[in-house]
């Protein structure tokens, strides 16, 4: 017997995301010329742009919602020179950060970074000082020039609503 599974997709997904800052999305064609200028793509990581989009205009809501690649972007916008569609992949990949964000799905990249920017400035954290040491290179510091700046990135994180997810360290 043979069962068969049927998702509910979200007929509106596009506007959803458009609503979002990602009012590209409709437009991409899926020529892939973001990804091969995206430098989190040329490392190796899987970082599928043109894939994501067609999700959106297919209206796979709950693939999107459980990828981690939008928390991958590192917003150096060459994806935004090289689009012949005028998409700006780089505003469709925050759109979808604040999608997952509304439906709760913060993915453990982002609660990383948050907490790193919390702890020292810095969104990128460093997993092995001793590594660093070793190689003879300086300990990372906070990315805040002293203790009264970070603790004013503190009070911005706490004022705005990344507070209201309950990811800030306490």
């Amino acid at each position: 017997m043979k069962y068969v599974v049927r998702v509910e997709k979200k007929k509106n997904l596009v506007k959803v995301i458009s609503d979002l800052g990602g009012e590209g999305v409709s437009k991409c064609i899926q020529c892939g010329s973001c990804m091969s200028v995206c430098p989190v793509t040329l490392i190796g990581f899987d970082h599928p742009n043109k894939k994501l989009f067609k999700f959106v205009q297919m209206g796979e809501e709950e693939v999107l919602l459980s990828d981690p690649s939008p928390w991958a972007c590192v917003a150096c916008g060459r994806c935004i020179e090289v689009c012949t569609q005028d998409v700006n992949p780089f505003s469709v990949y925050f759109a979808l950060r604040r999608f997952q964000v509304k439906g709760f799905r913060i993915h453990p990249l982002a609660r990383e970074a948050v907490g790193s920017i919390y702890e020292s400035g810095h969104a990128i954290f460093v997993e092995n000082e001793v590594e660093r040491e070793k190689f003879g290179l300086p300990k990372v510091s906070s990315a805040a020039r002293s203790e009264k700046d970070l603790e004013e990135i503190r009070e911005i994180l706490k004022s705005s609503a990344i507070s209201d997810l309950g990811i800030l360290p306490r």
